[in-house]
């Protein structure tokens, strides 16, 4: 087995760095812990899986993966493979460790030790890079600690953590972790995630400096730090001389045979520093991303890559290797089956093993052959919290992930076993757009507890596509699949964006009426249930909601809870130097009074449509009075305007408690009308969409497991995938309940301080978060009122439940914004537009009724 040297492609900074004034989301990943069991996950490199399985274990699979799971007091993002361990900076704190760094030379497993390759002094400097500031000519030595790289003096700041940093390892077999050594403390900045190991026992690590508040955030720079293996600084360089680039993103940084050091970021840039940091030769991948970038089994660096080509809404990936990184010499690989990417180890035989975001699967490069070894969540494991990845001789392989909600990280060493010693279970299989639709976290905590049910997941949507026909494809395809009964039907479907009106799909979904006690459906908020009612028949209970409305001060629009086309119409016409809403241009108007009004001109239960009536013309003249296209360019922010009054409403979307607070900062005031989307008749035009709507198939073979799933599903707290309300009305309370919660002040315990009466004390500086635009507004959020909660109430319980079909909407809007241009343009008529548009939907409703 080789020795690789993985190196996450997260920016460590990230972590470190909570800006202030940023709106935070909270995306945190919480893996429970596993248990060691025998209820493992399969592998079948022969057979292709079926979406429908009998057990556990893939039909035809000689074997599976049952994971040994060891807790660890690793708390970061990077590591370092060497061997059979994984190398760390620990940031923890600053605890001193007497074990040193030994400086033997660290020999790659089946390979030669390297010769002492010397870099020479007198390469030229890469052509065309005369003058640049920022550019470090060849052989140029690097500034003495305490200048950068252009000989200026630095030290100690407020920004330095001003504490060494301890390097420690994980064993990846047996999750033994050992301290190393201390290291010299960063003379400014802070240690951003990427390191690597020579084999003369040094270490190169990354730091982030930022900018002054004075100088702007393009004076942040990043450099490049050598230590001995004493852990003492010997040398540095700032990486925007490397690259001859300003950008600052540390994609990776690795070693190539004769111990060059490669750098690159995320767009690329590569370059190439000799041991003493002097700068060599830099190139340019041409990459819109780097995935990750690491050692092959011939201690060649390679760097995978993807591009995204927004005419094909396609995304290609690639894979360069730095044959002689010196000389510039690659071997290219432009065309790999993956989207995604986060590790990679590479076996002795040259296959590279790929650790993506759903599976681990081999790469033969010579071959162009990419193959599925085994689904990570079918091991128990949540793909999205893994952070370390190697693949052994024996086909094992070893993850180690990282808990964001705790901080924890385990290491769970997958053994190959065979598939007859594997616990079987009954597969309850997920039909899913995109695996990131339904909680990996629900999913893996559902399997651990159940011992009769295991679910899977089958998703339709082709990743390397992100067009509108491969979406629509996909919608087909799940489509199909509820209606198939040759065994592919999954046993719940993500029924959100199929068309549950249409008798088929309906018949196809079963009816929930019949799984549901009263306490249980009592306890659902109606407009939620009635989103996915058809004709009595329930096919669905939603998680989560949200609200989309519209707002606009009272002051101005009125003290109203709707709004119609003709009150539309008299504010642009009162307001003619306002936008009535930001980014407002020709189609956007024509989507914002047609997009909620549909059933004005079709009726979805006789296919008739009316598109050549009143209210559409005089949508089309109204739309036509304004631009074709929107000018983005040197403008304020959409809450800046609201604020100063030239754009008067705005489009709302309430998904938890302290939304309401900012729609009302962006108008300055708290006089604010939700009146929702203008209604053709004054009617109300806020509405509840709803999320993560699962339905269960008539054609499934494991409805009572489906249902087992679906409860656990909607009772499952994940704040890493959540968003919305509850649609559930107890959770709803208690989550309001929080929101008016304070932050007060704690002992050193964490007890609260209570205050000469007894009563906890509010924190002075008690944060919630807030938000700012780069034109300099801000906005910081607070505890949520009482006022704020019953606000929410109001707006949740007059909306109306939406439910619109995405393939018969944007086939509609198509078909219209292809016709209307002409009137648009001055070139026909409102009639004959409005017949065109007409005579094409209706044709489209009766091909397809």
């Amino acid at each position: 087995m080789c020795d690789i040297i993985s190196l996450s492609t997260r920016n460590f900074m990230n972590e470190v760095n909570i800006l202030k004034n940023k709106k935070i989301i909270a995306v945190l990943a919480a893996m429970a812990m596993m248990m060691t069991s025998l209820s493992g996950c399969s592998g079948n490199k022969d057979t292709k899986e079926s979406p429908k399985k009998e057990s556990s274990v893939n039909e035809g699979s000689e074997f599976a993966y049952v994971p040994t799971v060891t807790e660890l007091t690793a708390t970061t993002d990077n590591y370092n493979v060497v061997g059979d361990k994984a190398y760390y900076i620990d940031l923890s704190g600053n605890n001193s460790v007497e074990a040193d760094w030994e400086g033997e030379a660290q020999v790659v497993e089946g390979t030669e030790e390297n010769e002492g390759t010397e870099v020479n002094e007198e390469t030229e400097a890469t052509e065309g890079n005369d003058g640049a500031d920022a550019t470090v000519e060849a052989g140029e030595k690097t500034a003495e600690i305490g200048e950068n790289a252009e000989g200026e003096e630095f030290g100690d700041s407020d920004d330095s953590l001003n504490d060494p940093l301890r390097l420690k390892s994980v064993n990846l077999k047996d999750g033994q972790e050992e301290d190393v050594c201390t290291l010299e403390a960063i003379p400014e900045g802070y240690f951003n995630g990427h390191i690597a190991l020579g084999d003369d026992g040094s270490m190169y690590l990354t730091a982030y400096l930022w900018g002054s508040e004075e100088d702007g955030a393009g004076d942040d720079k990043v450099f490049i730090y050598k230590y001995n293996a004493d852990g003492e600084i010997e040398a540095h360089i700032e990486f925007g001389s490397v690259l001859q680039s300003q950008y600052v993103s540390v994609a990776g940084i690795a070693f190539d045979s004769n111990q060059n050091v490669i750098v690159s970021d995320s767009e690329g840039n590569v370059g190439v520093v000799d041991k003493d940091l002097n700068f060599v030769t830099k190139s340019q991948l041409n990459a819109d991303n780097v995935f990750f970038m690491g050692v092959n089994e011939k201690n060649e660096p390679f760097i995978v890559y993807s591009n995204y080509d927004e005419a094909t809404s396609t995304v290609t990936s690639g894979m360069k290797i730095f044959k002689n990184a010196k000389a510039g010499e690659t071997e290219d690989y432009e065309d790999i089956s993956v989207s995604s990417l986060n590790c990679v180890s590479v076996l002795s035989d040259g296959t590279y093993v790929l650790q993506d975001y759903e599976n681990i699967s081999t790469y033969v490069p010579k071959d162009n052959k990419m193959e599925k070894i085994v689904s990570l969540l079918d091991c128990d494991i949540v793909s999205d919290t893994v952070r370390c990845f190697k693949a052994w001789e024996n086909g094992d392989y070893s993850i180690i992930n990282i808990d964001y909600e705790s901080g924890n990280s385990s290491l769970s060493y997958l053994t190959k076993t065979d598939a007859s010693q594997v616990v079987k279970k009954e597969d309850v299989v997920i039909g899913t757009m995109y695996s990131g639709s339904i909680s990996k976290q629900a999913i893996l905590a559902f399997n651990k507890q159940s011992d009769k049910y295991r679910v899977k997941v089958v998703t339709y949507l082709d990743t390397d596509d992100w067009s509108d026909e491969s979406y629509m494809d996909a919608i087909s395809d799940m489509t199909n699949a509820v209606l198939s009964t040759d065994g592919s039907c999954p046993d719940l479907m993500e029924i959100s964006l199929l068309n549950i009106n249409s008798g088929s799909v309906s018949d196809a979904i079963c009816d929930l009426n019949e799984y549901m006690d009263d306490s249980f459906k009592n306890n659902i908020f109606e407009s939620c249930l009635a989103g996915y009612n058809v004709n009595g028949k329930q096919l669905a209970i939603p998680k989560t909601f949200s609200v989309e409305t519209m707002a606009g001060k009272k002051d101005i629009i009125g003290d109203v809870d709707h709004l119609s086309f003709e009150d539309v119409e008299a504010l642009v016409d009162k307001y003619p130097d306002c936008e009535i809403i930001d980014y407002m241009d020709q189609a956007t108007m024509l989507q914002l009074f047609l997009y909620f009004n549909l059933d004005k001109f079709i009726d979805y239960s006789t296919g008739e449509c009316n598109f050549d009536n009143d209210e559409f013309k005089s949508v089309l003249k109204f739309a036509a009075r304004f631009p074709e296209e929107y000018d983005y360019d040197s403008r304020d922010s959409s809450a800046s305007k609201l604020a100063n009054g030239t754009s008067l409403m705005e489009m709302a979307y309430l998904m938890d408690f302290r939304s309401m607070q900012e729609v009302m900062a962006h108008f300055g005031t708290e006089d604010v009308a939700f009146v929702g989307y203008p209604t053709f008749d004054g009617s109300c035009g806020t509405f509840l969409t709803t999320n993560d709507a699962l339905g269960i198939c008539e054609n499934s073979d494991s409805k009572e497991g489906a249902w087992e799933f679906l409860k656990f599903y909607l009772g499952y707290k994940d704040e890493s995938s959540s968003y919305g309300f509850s649609s559930f009305k107890d959770e709803f309370e208690k989550a309001a309940k929080e929101a008016c919660e304070h932050e007060y002040v704690k002992d050193e315990n964490g007890e609260l301080v209570l205050d000469e009466n007894g009563e906890p004390i509010i924190a002075e500086d008690e944060s919630y978060g807030g938000v700012s635009y780069e034109d300099g507004w801000t906005y910081e959020y607070h505890a949520v009122s009482e006022e704020e909660v019953e606000l929410t109430k109001e707006i949740i319980n007059k909306a109306r439940p939406l439910n619109l079909n995405i393939i018969v909407i944007q086939k509609i809007f198509g078909i219209i914004s292809e016709e209307v241009q002409p009137f648009f343009k001055g070139q026909k008529s409102v009639d004959d537009v409005s017949s065109v548009v007409q005579n094409r939907v209706q044709l489209y409703f009766k091909e397809n009724s």
